[in-house]
């Protein structure tokens, strides 16, 4: 009878391993085939972000290698406002240069006071001195830059299209 009962035993707790074995496997196909899904979203996810930014590049590159075509209104427009920004710019810089050689004059009427003032007075007159020159060469070439200035996009004219008219 014990005998019986230690194989009845036996085959309970073999079945009760068999159960748990077969569960364990269930649930690890379970997160395996999850796992295996979400790779392959990730895989599309990727291939169609890195794919369309191939894409966009290769547009830009396309868009940049093309001049830009626009119309002779258009042209005008875009010559004339150039003209303006240039001419402010002109005038803005020669505004500041005429501040810089006020101040520079300035200082040299002041140099006469200086030299008979004390080593010190003298050392920070020429460092403004020193500091007015570095000023008037930067506005000098401010002023250089705008006169050379080029335009960003090449400009192709097209020819004016005339309107359609239906007889």
């Amino acid at each position: 009878m014990t005998r019986t009962t230690d194989l009845e035993q036996q085959l309970a707790h073999l079945r009760w391993r068999r159960m748990q074995n077969e569960r364990a496997i269930r649930s690890s196909l379970e997160v395996t085939k999850s796992l295996q899904q979400k790779d392959a979203i990730m895989h599309v996810s990727v291939d169609s972000a890195s794919e369309r930014s191939m894409w966009m590049a290769s547009v830009v590159r396309d868009e940049f290698s093309r001049p830009l075509v626009i119309s002779d209104e258009e042209l005008l427009f875009l010559q004339t406002e150039e003209a303006k920004t240039k001419q402010k710019l002109e005038k803005y810089t020669q505004v500041k240069l005429n501040t810089v050689t006020k101040i520079k004059q300035e200082l040299d009427k002041q140099e006469s006071i200086v030299s008979t003032g004390t080593e010190a007075a003298k050392r920070v007159h020429k460092e403004r001195q020193s500091k007015m020159k570095v000023i008037e060469k930067k506005i000098k070439k401010t002023i250089a830059d705008v006169s050379n200035r080029k335009e960003l996009v090449p400009v192709v004219q097209i020819p004016m299209q005339l309107p359609f008219y239906k007889k």
